[in-house]
């Protein structure tokens, strides 16, 4: 019997095996067993599960302090795991060998030939990656040995035991009864007001699903998560996923959506007939997470909790880097080859004649997959009523345990983890409201109109072009809007066309009846939970059988799912026809559909930060200007220009103008006063000389922070003088001692353009706003600044300015760079947007507007002959209008004819 000892890739820079190669070569020398012999027992799992698929026994083994130790049997296995996680335990089930392996000394008594690369060629491959990981060579070699290099060394084949991963049985840390579990729920259902008869039968059948499946500790749980959560403050999201469309979630307390008042399923979430574990994801704001995870080990115990690990792996970009780093390549060398070698498919024939950049393109070939780095699961975190460093092999980063199994072998070996979101989102909200708004009525109609008019800038799954344009054409009006226009903007709606078909529907109701699972969506198969609806309502399946169904059609199971249509079609025999077009629905749109109950729980989010931006513009700028990129900053100022607004440093009485502080808009914020009260700038710089750089000091002037004391331009000049305390007041003193007098120089008074250009230079828009000389003409859809702030397609008229050598285009409002040579006075298109600078005209004598669908006829309305409307109603059957324009509905594209 041929026993392979294997160092995997998993014990960082040890080795460079990976599992599926592994097999195919053990497989090629008749090895019928392998012992893995990593310093921990990370990566015993996933190859376990690998070879032993494909016949070739494994035991979990581990290597330290130059002995090697194999359990004989499970009870050896737990020792192990405690061993390797530094706990007092007796190995009485484990072997232990000692000695140098035969790599080292041939005439060594240790049967163990260790195994770190594949074949002899591999070497100094091995060797660069253990350079890469700054680890030192090793001598001898570690190559797998052929069958007739292993029999020739090997003359007793060594005995292992058989051995079979245990099956773990997860216990959660919070228990209880079923009867007690039962009347905890019951009991919260008064203080909910849901008293009717629908929520206590939905209730007991859902709870008769969670007991004939043993869960009940699994939900108490987590519950018992949000209540630690609550107690320290932290705000956990309305809900995520399919876990909305549970009552009893809701009852205890872990999501805030009503599933009966949403037309939500429990079986989306959890069903008899499937076998699958439920999973309850958490968001929770990002600021407290980890304060969250230190209130959990409070609350359960450190070693009840456990984060989880993950590998990072060598990209194509990561590997020439650290390959080039190894071989000296300068930085722009490097950034040539990964610009040049098309993701590692060839080495240009200009940069193949230079050694050390084919041994990098070489090695950086090798290295793409293998893991770079230890990390940890983004929301993963396992909680257990057991000590998890007595079950599975774990690792400490800053007091907090780290399991070594990934998340895939945990799930396999039946652990569930349970997912903390951190959402930055969460932290915008607390930062807004005093408490969790979505406990309120979401039915401010003013609300609704901001989103409809595309102001998107820091609203949730709602900045992106797509969603943005999407939001223009439905207008929301509740709450179930907005939950459909998060839908709408997903890959499956938007690549399947659901999302075309329905905006059509939205702008142009078509005639024709659907069905009444559809009426929420126009007729249009949007959600997931519709496919259960129609199943339900017209077909005469049962929930169960409609999730079964839903499942089949989205997974491409057509036997599972024509079993089902089979059945349905035997119940509902009413109307053969609109059943069997209903059918067809489902086949073509299911798989497409997003997750209702996500969208509805998400929605709520997406509401109350609007509801604040609606009415209180000035305090969501200042809690969201620093979390914005730069885009989105000036976005967001031409958001509240376009809504009338205007922006001052210091303070301001006039409730349209928005007055900011210089901490409101600096990365790194200093302690200012709103506006300086020094007599100087230069006694200003004085006091505060060990806190104030030269690019602090430049931020402030361009801003216009210092605007009393002089001139943005004059008092640039000055900051050196400030910074090393050299006082223009002192000048006469200083020209006793022999210093030359510098002259004041005459300074003209700062124009509001100027003033707005240079505080473009520094946030990125302009808060200055000032008369811009433009030309006009009815075909202008409008401003520069509303085009800009709502991301619309339009044509806006433009004044040119240059100044400090930069180029912009103006509309007295807002500031855009521009690169190319225009004319000083015209129209721009501009494109979700941005105006395109190849489209800038003087002269206008037509403009088209094409629709790609047919718009509401009472959205149109007349206007010169310069304006002539497309709009496709169909297939090749376009409607051409002249001397109109369309209210409320921007163009797909427009077309200007100069003049």
């Amino acid at each position: 019997m041929r026993t392979a000892f294997i160092c995997t890739a998993f014990d960082l820079f040890e080795s460079t095996i990976l599992p599926d190669k592994l097999a195919k070569y053990l497989k090629k020398e008749n090895y019928e067993s392998c012992v893995i012999i990593d310093s921990h027992l990370g990566a015993a799992y996933d190859f376990y599960a690998s070879l032993s698929a494909k016949g070739i026994s494994v035991i979990p083994g581990l290597k330290s302090d130059g002995k090697y130790y194999m359990p004989l049997n499970e009870t050896g296995f737990f020792q192990l795991i405690k061993f390797s996680n530094n706990l007092d335990t007796k190995l009485t089930d484990v072997q232990v060998i000692d000695g140098p392996p035969r790599n080292l000394d041939l005439n060594s008594k240790n049967p163990i030939w260790e195994v770190r690369y594949l074949e002899k060629k591999d070497k100094e491959f091995f060797d660069n990656y253990r350079k890469i990981g700054k680890k030192p060579l090793l001598k001898g070699d570690y190559h797998l040995l052929s069958a007739g290099e292993y029999d020739s060394l090997f003359d007793e084949k060594l005995k292992l035991p058989e051995f079979e991963f245990p099956k773990y049985a997860h216990k959660f840390p919070v228990s209880l009864s079923e009867r007690e579990f039962k009347k905890n729920a019951f009991d919260r259902l008064p203080d909910l007001g849901y008293t009717e008869k629908a929520y206590k039968d939905r209730l007991e059948y859902e709870l008769g699903v969670v007991s004939s499946k043993g869960l009940e500790s699994y939900f108490a749980t987590v519950a018992e998560v949000v209540d630690t959560a609550d107690k320290i403050g932290c705000w956990v999201g309305p809900g995520r996923g399919s876990a909305v469309s549970s009552l009893l979630v809701r009852v205890l307390g872990i999501t805030a959506v009503d599933p009966v008042e949403n037309g939500l399923f429990f079986e989306r979430f959890l069903s008899a007939a499937r076998d699958d574990f439920p999973d309850i994801d958490l968001d929770v704001e990002d600021e407290m997470r980890q304060e969250l995870i230190k209130a959990l080990k409070k609350r359960f115990g450190k070693r009840n909790l456990s984060l989880i690990q993950t590998y990072g792996t060598f990209s194509f970009r990561s590997a020439i880097r650290a390959a080039g780093k190894l071989f000296d390549l300068s930085e722009t060398q490097i950034k040539r080859l990964i610009a040049l070698s098309q993701k590692g498919k060839s080495l240009p024939q200009s940069l193949a004649r230079d050694t050390n950049i084919k041994k990098t393109f070489k090695l950086s070939k090798l290295l793409i997959g293998l893991p770079s780095t230890e990390s940890i699961h983004a929301a993963g975190v396992l909680l257990s009523a057991e000590p998890l460093d007595e079950i599975i092999p774990i690792r400490e980063s800053g007091g907090t345990y780290i399991s070594r199994w990934n998340m895939n072998s945990l799930e396999t070996l039946g652990f569930q983890k349970l997912d903390l979101l951190g959402l930055r989102n969460l932290s915008i909200l607390k930062k807004l409201y005093a408490k969790k708004p979505w406990y309120s009525k979401p039915d401010d109609s003013q609300t609704y109109d901001l989103i409809g008019k595309g102001y998107t800038a820091g609203l949730f799954q709602l900045e992106s072009i797509e969603a943005t344009r999407i939001v223009k054409r439905v207008k929301p009006r509740n709450i179930s809007d907005i939950a459909i226009s998060l839908a709408l903007n997903r890959p499956g709606p938007l690549e399947s066309g659901i999302t075309a078909k329905y905006l059509k529907e939205r702008a142009v109701p078509s005639q024709n009846a659907f069905s009444k699972a559809l009426t929420d969506t126009l007729g249009v198969l949007v959600f997931q939970e519709q496919v259960i609806s129609v199943a339900v309502k017209e077909l005469g399946l049962t929930p169960e059988e409609g999730e079964m169904l839903r499942r089949a059609l989205s997974k491409k199971k057509p036997e599972e799912a024509e079993k089902l249509i089979a059945k349905s079609l035997k119940r509902s025999t009413d109307n053969p026809e609109s059943t069997n077009e209903l059918i067809e629905i489902l086949r073509k749109f299911s798989g497409y559909g997003f997750n209702k109950s996500h969208s509805v729980a998400y929605s709520l989010i997406t509401y109350w930060l609007a509801f604040k931006k609606c009415h209180e513009p000035e305090r969501f700028f200042k809690v969201l200007f620093s979390l914005l990129d730069a885009e989105g900053k000036a976005r967001l100022a031409a958001e509240m220009k376009s809504r009338g607004l205007a922006f001052s440093i210091g303070e301001n009485p006039d409730k349209r103008i928005i007055s900011l502080c210089p901490s409101d808009l600096m990365k790194f914020r200093l302690e200012l006063p709103l506006e300086p009260t020094a007599a100087s700038f230069h006694e200003f710089v004085r006091k505060r000389r060990d806190s104030l750089m030269a690019k602090d000091l430049e931020f402030l002037i361009k801003i216009g922070y210092f605007d009393k004391y002089g001139t943005r331009e004059t008092l640039l000049k000055e900051i050196n003088n400030a910074l090393s305390g050299v006082d223009p007041e002192l000048k006469s003193v200083l020209r006793v001692f022999g210093y030359k007098e510098r002259q004041t120089e005459n300074t003209k008074e700062e124009l509001p353009e100027e003033k707005a250009v240079f505080e473009h230079e520094a946030l990125g828009f302009n808060l200055t706003e000032f008369h811009a000389d433009l030309l006009y003409g009815d075909f202008v859809d409008s401003s520069l600044t509303d085009l800009y702030a709502t991301k619309s397609n339009g044509l806006a008229a433009y004044s040119l300015m240059n100044f400090r050598e930069k180029r912009f285009i103006t509309d007295g409002k807002s500031l855009i760079r521009v690169q190319r040579a225009l004319p000083e006075k015209g129209f721009i298109i501009f494109k979700s947007g941005k105006p395109d600078e190849k489209q800038a005209y003087e002269n206008i004598e037509l403009v088209i507007r094409r629709y790609n669908q047919p718009v509401p006829a009472e959205k149109l309305f007349p206007a010169s002959k310069q304006n002539v409307l497309k709009i496709r109603l169909g297939g090749k059957n376009i409607l051409t209008i002249e001397g109109a324009k369309v209210e409320d509905y921007e163009p797909d594209e427009i077309e200007v004819i100069e003049g």
